[in-house]
């Protein structure tokens, strides 16, 4: 009755491109919406493919600037069609020095942001409605999440071994409280039947 082992291994058991797919898309995503970072499968891939650690990082640093890249992009196209919408909830001239503002210390935001879990994709999209300077905006990125993602993999790739004893563990233990839940279920359904029984008799 061990249902997460099966699952578990068939997921450590998948080739690596699997993983590194779904990595990608997940830190493509996570620069323009998604709110799932990408980082649990970084360290699950890196912990169950060590040899790989390079490339795993390498791939995922350009997944999420080019995520970053399509936010950039996309605010400029929304901030030009619906100028006068957005100028109607923030006036232009507020507007105008919020963009000095940003613009004087967006890069350290942008760094910080690409390196911290301070929300990046905000950051990116921020940056394309204040027509952020792009070559400024693409050094911090590859800077600041190269720095984040090579951490967690050389992390990951450090403390791999500990990484998956810890869940393996946990699936073992997982086991342990489903079993005793089942148990739990079936001992109220009893109580449940003998309640009721001994209502009707007393009826």
């Amino acid at each position: 009755m061990d249902y997460l082992n099966p699952i578990y291994e068939w997921l450590i058991n998948l080739p690596f491109y699997y993983w590194i797919i779904s990595i990608c898309f997940l830190s493509l995503m996570d620069s323009i919406i998604s709110p799932v970072p990408p980082d649990p499968l970084i360290i699950l891939s890196i912990t169950y493919f060590p040899e790989n650690i390079i490339l795993t990082i390498i791939l995922v640093t350009l997944s999420s600037y080019i995520g970053g890249l399509i936010s950039y992009f996309l605010a400029i196209k929304i901030h030009q069609n619906y100028k006068n919408l957005i100028n109607y909830f923030v006036s232009e001239e507020k507007f105008k020095k919020t963009n000095i503002i940003f613009n004087e210390k967006g890069g350290i935001l942008i760094l910080i942001s690409s390196i911290t879990f301070i929300p990046y994709k905000v950051t990116a999209w921020l940056s394309g409605l204040m027509r952020f300077k792009l070559t400024t905006f693409s050094i911090y990125t590859l800077i600041g999440r190269s720095i984040r993602y090579g951490a967690i993999g050389i992390l990951s790739y450090i403390f791999g071994d500990r990484i998956r004893y810890i869940l393996e563990t946990t699936i073992k233990i997982s086991d342990y409280i489903a079993y005793a839940l089942i148990a739990l279920v079936i001992l109220y359904f009893i109580f449940w039947l003998l309640i009721k029984k001994i209502n009707i008799n007393l009826k």
